[in-house]
């Protein structure tokens, strides 16, 4: 008997080829089943269970097995009753009796896993990164983290897909994520674990923002007065809020200014490196330095700042003409030296001079608009000189105008003079002169007298008279002024005379001249003459009736002879040369008239013509004054100060007498009440004369506030300090009629002539 024993002693060995999940979930979107791959290097039958052995536990399934053939097995969640974790032992028993295993677990979590980022939102002075951790309480563990970032708005939600883990939005996270500098960074993210639960969408906010900003300041008022206000314009190099503040030591004391009243841009916005004006006003400082601070906050609430200090000043500088120190006369090479001083103030800024009589002047922001700059000593010209000086320190106040006036050098000429003569005696007068100690007149029988010709003195007085002359000829005149530092030129000016036989107006015989030149009846209205002592000619001047009442020149030779007539009313229309006033400039050589031009509401017009009557032009002198403030004009010229002075009846000031005072060339007038408080009508038929001796206006008028007495007024050259006196010589009412005043030279004399009751008086004075 053949027995064949097999002997088998081979116990299956199972192989968990893969598992498709180890966690798994009943949440939606998650991983709902997992598959486990076996295989058993022998066929048999398997039996699977719940457990860790093969005789017990809640059988899952069973069935035979091919060796070496994949096997799966699936478990869902519903096999769960709730979250946790199966152990599965799949059983092989082979043919010989022998049993293999190998054991699979399954979680099920549906419990989705937790983000949390490191630091957490806010705002950061420094390099930022943000690290992202999960945990997962379910827990299966979490699987990965996905992140979506954007500096300065929300970006796109990441995403994961639950079953399969693929980042369909955002970014896969793998390392530290860095916030962006000088932004807000927005960040979002999201989280899955293993059994393919994933989280909601975290969001995060990171301000970072490592620098301060650096403010730079173009331009600020480093000084103030009581009413300036200050202004700054500056910039910052990163945009952000801005506040300014006065006083304190940082940012976060101090006042902080607000936009309001006079402040502008104190506080606001700023945009990067744009520039930015602020106004503070002048209420917010105290005297003295004051500290301005300018705080721009990033975008984490530091600030970056800078300072200026402004000083209140509300004291005005002083200003002194160091030299030349006195009245003078000083010698020639002197020099003018000013200096400032602001004691305890914001400091000097610059001091002005002039020396052409005009007003140095500053405009508002501190520029010179009249003047120069005083920076060294000025070597001043030999003659008169006029020094007016103001200084302007830092903060705007401006000092007490000086104004000096002398003499440097040898003495100037006489600005002008004037000769008279009859029989064998000639009286020159002339201007006087500032500095002189003595006068010498020069004369000649021809012109172009020089310090060669006949001299006569000197004498101390402004005038002279000469005797011992031939009677019957025409004598020239020039006159030089002395001093201790030599002597003048001669006068640019040359007077000429004629010494007749026979005094003037004691002739036996007289003789008429029609000067009319051809103009009809009443052509001769309101005569005005003068003499043209250069041309040798009688210039007269006319309100003509005959051509519509305009201003007429009729100028003829001394004796009458040769007369022509000159429409010299320079396109003025009818009723423009009312009462004309005639007065010669020696200094321009120009015929000066004036009237109460009707054709221009009677305000006082000044007709300015070669002498000749040529070349004329028309000037509008009433210097704002109303109608009728040119009534009875009344012309003279201040040949020292280089002035028309017109003195009027002014009806748009209730007949009171008025100065108009103007350049030369009827430019710069301005107007002054001469009135000296003397009442309506006290400046009627004003009649003007000049006293070159004392310098003043003499105005004598038939003041109706006075019974039509003739009355004196008497002031400065420019109008100032009027005084008033009735000269009437106990004489009654009306007795001032119509003056005419002249000054007598030789005896220092005012002589007034008037229409008294009718009779004609002189009241001397």
């Amino acid at each position: 008997i053949s027995i064949v024993y097999t002997i088998d002693t081979k116990i299956p060995a199972l192989t968990l080829v893969s598992q498709s999940a180890t966690a798994i979930s009943a949440s939606a979107g998650a991983i709902s089943s997992s598959t486990a791959t076996w295989r058993s290097d022998r066929s048999g039958s398997f039996t699977v269970r719940e457990g860790s052995s093969c005789d017990s536990g809640t059988i899952a399934t069973t069935g035979s097995v091919t060796a070496n053939v994949d096997q799966g097995f699936v478990r869902s969640h519903t096999h769960f009753t709730g979250e946790g974790t199966k152990t599965y032992r799949i059983c092989v028993t082979a043919s010989n009796g022998l049993t293999g295993f190998v054991s699979v677990s399954l979680q099920r979590d549906d419990t989705a896993p937790v983000v949390t980022a490191d630091p957490g939102a806010g705002s950061y002075g420094v390099v930022t990164s943000v690290s992202l951790s999960c945990s997962d309480t379910g827990g299966s563990g979490c699987d990965q983290i996905a992140y979506a970032v954007q500096a300065g708005s929300s970006p796109t939600n990441p995403a994961i897909q639950g079953t399969t883990g693929t980042v369909s939005s955002g970014t896969l996270y793998a390392s530290a994520i860095a916030m962006t500098d000088g932004a807000v960074t927005y960040t979002k993210f999201v989280a899955r674990d293993k059994a393919g639960n994933v989280s909601s969408v975290s969001s995060q906010n990171y301000t970072v923002d490592t620098q301060v900003a650096t403010i730079t300041v173009n331009s600020y008022t480093a000084a103030i007065n009581g009413s300036s206000n200050v202004s700054m314009s500056w910039q910052s190099s990163k945009a952000g809020s801005y506040q300014i503040r006065l006083g304190g030591s940082s940012c976060a004391n101090g006042t902080a200014l607000t936009n309001t009243g006079s402040n502008a841009n104190v506080t606001g916005n700023a945009a990067a490196t744009t520039d930015i004006t602020s106004t503070i006003a002048n209420s917010h400082f105290v005297e003295g330095d004051n500290t301005i601070r300018i705080c721009v906050t990033n975008l984490v609430g530091s600030f970056g700042s800078t300072t200026r200090n402004t000083s209140k000043d509300t004291t005005a500088p002083i200003v002194t003409m160091a030299s030349p120190s006195g009245s003078g006369p000083f010698a020639s090479g002197t020099q003018l030296q000013l200096s400032c001083s602001d004691t305890g103030g914001s400091g000097c800024d610059k001091t002005i001079y002039t020396l052409n009589g005009t007003e140095p002047a500053f405009d508002g922001s501190g520029a010179v608009t009249n003047g120069t700059v005083y920076s060294s000593p000025v070597a001043l010209s030999n003659g008169s000189n006029q020094v007016k000086y103001l200084a302007r320190d830092l903060a705007g106040n401006l000092s007490s105008a000086g104004n000096q006036s002398f003499h440097v050098g040898p003495p100037n000429a006489p600005a002008f003079l004037e000769a008279q003569a009859g029989g064998t005696t000639a009286v020159v007068q002339w201007w006087p002169v500032i500095g002189a100690t003595s006068y010498t007149v020069y004369y000649s029988t021809s012109p172009g007298v020089t310090t060669a010709s006949t001299s006569f003195g000197p004498v101390t007085d402004p005038y002279a008279t000469i005797t011992g002359l031939t009677s019957g000829t025409l004598y020239y005149f020039r006159v030089v002024v002395n001093n201790a530092l030599g002597s003048s030129a001669v006068s640019m000016f040359e007077a000429m005379a004629i010494t007749t036989t026979t005094p003037p107006g004691t002739s036996i015989s007289e003789i008429y001249f029609d000067l009319s030149a051809g103009q009809a009846t009443n052509s001769g209205l309101s005569p005005s003459a003068v003499v043209d002592t250069r041309s040798g000619k009688l210039l007269a001047v006319t309100q003509n009736a005959a051509n519509y009442n305009i201003s007429s020149l009729f100028r003829c030779n001394l004796d009458g002879s040769n007369c022509s007539h000159t429409d010299i009313s320079a396109g003025q229309g009818d009723d423009s040369g009312n009462t004309p006033s005639t007065v010669i400039d020696p200094i321009n050589t120009k015929l000066l008239v004036i009237t109460h031009n009707a054709a221009n509401n009677g305000k006082p017009s000044l007709f300015r013509c070669n002498l000749d009557g040529s070349n004329c032009s028309h000037t509008d002198i009433s210097a704002g004054q109303g109608t009728n403030s040119g009534l009875s004009p009344s012309a003279a010229v201040d040949t020292l100060n280089g002035k028309l002075l017109v003195i009027t009846q002014n009806g748009a000031n209730n007949g009171k007498p008025s100065l108009f005072r103007c350049n030369l060339d009827g430019s710069n007038c301005s107007y002054t009440d001469i009135s000296a408080g003397q009442g309506n009508n006290s400046g009627n038929t004003p009649s003007t004369a000049i006293d070159p001796i004392n310098a003043k206006l003499l105005v004598i008028t038939q003041n109706g506030a006075n019974n039509a007495k003739p009355s004196l007024f008497r002031c400065n050259l420019d109008g100032s300090n009027c005084s008033h006196t009735d000269i009437s010589a106990g004489q009654g009412t009306n007795s001032g009629v119509n003056p005419s005043a002249v000054i007598d030279p030789l005896n220092g004399k005012l002589l007034i002539a008037t229409q008294n009751s009718n009779k004609l008086s002189l009241f001397i004075r």
